[in-house]
C-alpha cells in the first residue's frame, strides 16, 4: 500500500476563501484559506505576520462563532492547523 508523503489522515479539499483569524490578543488578522480537511487547514498569511500559536478561525469577520485551531507548522507565507475539537483542548467556547 503506497504511503501518503504528507502524513494526512484525511484528504483535504482546495478552497479559496477569505477568512479572519483572531489570535489571543484579539487581533483580526485577514488571510486566505487554501484547503481544508475534516481535522485541519492551511491558510496563506502575509510575510512576517504573527499568528497565535491558537486562534480561531472565522469565515466572516462578521461571524459570532469560529472553529479553535492550533498551529502545527509554519513557513513564511502558509501555516497549516488542526481543529481543536474539545472546549477541554482550548479552555474556552468559541
Amino acid at each position: 500500500m503506497p504511503r501518503n508523503p504528507e502524513h494526512r489522515t484525511r484528504p483535504r479539499r482546495e478552497v479559496a476563501y477569505r477568512v479572519t483569524i483572531e489570535g489571543e490578543s484579539a487581533a483580526s488578522i485577514s488571510c486566505r484559506l487554501i484547503d481544508i480537511s475534516e481535522t485541519g487547514v492551511r491558510i496563506e498569511v502575509n510575510e512576517g505576520v504573527a499568528v497565535s500559536q491558537r486562534f480561531v478561525l472565522r469565515l466572516s469577520s462578521m461571524a459570532n462563532h469560529g472553529r479553535y485551531c492550533e498551529t502545527v507548522w509554519r513557513t513564511k507565507e502558509e501555516l497549516g492547523a488542526r481543529f481543536l475539537e474539545t472546549t477541554s483542548e482550548t479552555g474556552r467556547t468559541p
